[in-house]
């Protein structure tokens, strides 16, 4: 069943209020709530419209009526059936008239049946707060229906009236997205009022420079400029309330929408998807992760959490989507993952580790997240055997990485020993090693020392370019007898 959401919008005449010798309609503002319709779901039929309005002088009996009108362009018709008696009910001051007001259905310009018209009978409707109840003859709801307006109009004897700026809007709503936007600042102190600047990428995933950082304040996703990345749009960069390496929780309002709401992650840049994420996740190669919460009815006034994981790729955008059972989309929202510079899956080897014997050769392995260019380096320190190097030389290194497109090309260009021989800084040459890859260096030569006593165990700290944490007192080996 596909749902979508009434949007009320309470209306003020531009007096406000009209002297009480003058006639007027406005709506009950303070009810904030002129209007409900028992479902909202397309293509389904509501069982019930109430209508709510202020009249400030009694519609005369037998003679006297009120209209209300759909207005703008309709797709489609608001009641049903060929013309005439309208099953309603009609209160004024939360009484009904001795003898029953009626309601009959009609035709306006357009051609659509898109008109109520309630007669007062052998008694007046008085004065006051009127609520009209319609029960039957109610046409199903358009299913590409956007914003249907409403506006009253009484042919008593003061005109009263309520013109089209004056009525309410029936928008068949979409979800809405809430977001954290981070604010590139400079200032100091002050950085909260400082003026922005741009960030240090195009996309600004970083706020960089002196007395500069990210001020971030929040809001809601009403259309897709309000917190969105461009060319253009350099100075701030948007998130979701809470995120990691590989998922993100979207904080959702469903704007009064209730039944089964779904989220997914798509490739930022990619095409807005038209229909239902469900059924578009086994065949879009760029959704990357869909999924749903249900809405109670009761809580379609409360924001809602959906969490998507197994986003592929640390420290990037991507284009969230939201939608309720009738697929229409929120606009889209432009969110990071955080960024993964750590390191994993660091090893120290060598391929002989008995006392006195050489190790022959060295071999260190590690996991990096992020890419590894030209001169970037790779710096084992403290490298030690208790206390003592284990090295005395240049050593001569290799190293490949797997995530290239020729994971048996060289990377490493060069190997040299510092800091009284515990120091070994690795060099990677222009091949790089592509973010995500398992590198795989391997040292030997005349300048790797033996072993030393047995249960020694050699240790070591691990720096990577591009990856701001160092991992520190390693374990590379345990010296065997």
């Amino acid at each position: 069943m596909k749902l979508y959401t009434i949007l009320l919008l309470a209306a003020v005449l531009s007096a406000v209020f009209v002297s009480t010798d003058a006639a007027a309609i406005i709506w009950d503002s303070a009810s904030n709530n002129n209007l409900f319709v028992s479902t909202a779901t397309r293509d389904q039929t509501p069982t019930e419209l109430v209508f709510r309005f202020v009249m400030h002088t009694e519609t005369a009996a037998d003679s006297e009526t009120i209209t209300i009108t759909a207005t703008g362009s309709l797709n489609n018709d608001i009641f049903t059936g060929t013309s005439g008696s309208v099953t309603c009910t009609v209160t004024s001051n939360g009484a009904e008239p001795s003898t029953p007001s009626t309601c009959a259905m009609g035709t306006s310009g357009s051609g659509k049946k898109d008109t109520l018209i309630v007669t007062a009978n052998t008694h007046a409707l008085a004065a006051g707060f009127v609520v009209v109840t319609v029960t039957d003859s109610i046409a199903p709801n358009d299913d590409d229906e956007n914003v249907v307006t409403f506006v009253v109009s009484s042919d008593n004897a003061d005109g009263d009236s309520v013109n089209d700026n004056t009525g309410w809007t029936l928008s068949f709503g979409k979800p809405q997205l809430y977001f954290l936007k981070s604010t590139c600042r400079q200032g100091g102190p002050q950085i909260t009022n400082g003026a922005e600047v741009s960030c240090a990428e195009t996309n600004c995933q970083t706020c960089s420079g002196a007395h500069a950082g990210f001020v971030v304040t929040s809001g809601k996703q009403t259309a897709t400029d309000v917190c969105n990345i461009g060319a253009t749009l350099r100075k701030y960069r948007c998130d979701a309330l809470y995120y990691t390496e590989t998922s993100v929780d979207i904080a959702v309002s469903t704007e009064g929408l209730f039944g089964t709401l779904t989220c997914g992650a798509y490739k930022q840049g990619e095409t807005a998807p038209d229909k239902d994420l469900n059924s578009l996740f086994s065949e879009d190669a760029f959704l990357y992760s869909v999924n749903s919460v249900y809405v109670n009815e009761n809580d379609k006034a409360s924001d809602q959490v959906v969490s998507l994981f197994g986003l592929p790729t640390p420290g990037l955008q991507y284009d969230i989507y939201c939608h309720m059972d009738n697929a229409v989309m929120s606009p889209a929202l432009t969110v990071w993952t955080d960024k993964n510079d750590r390191i994993t899956g660091v090893s120290l080897l060598p391929a002989v580790s008995k006392t006195l014997d050489s190790p022959v050769t060295i071999t260190l392995t590690f996991t990096h997240v992020a890419l590894l260019e030209d001169d970037d380096t790779i710096v084992l320190s403290n490298l030690v055997a208790g206390s003592t190097a284990i090295m005395n030389a240049n050593p001569s290194c290799t190293g490949t990485a797997s995530g290239n497109s020729d994971p048996a090309e060289e990377i490493i260009k060069s190997a040299v020993l510092s800091g009284d021989n515990k120091v070994l800084t690795l060099t990677v040459d222009d091949t790089e090693s592509v973010a995500g890859s398992t590198v795989t260096i391997i040292c030997n030569g005349a300048g790797l020392l033996a072993n030393p006593a047995a249960n020694t165990v050699i240790q070591y700290d691990l720096t990577v370019s591009e990856h701001p944490v160092s991992l520190e007192n390693l374990v590379g080996w345990k010296v065997t007898s």
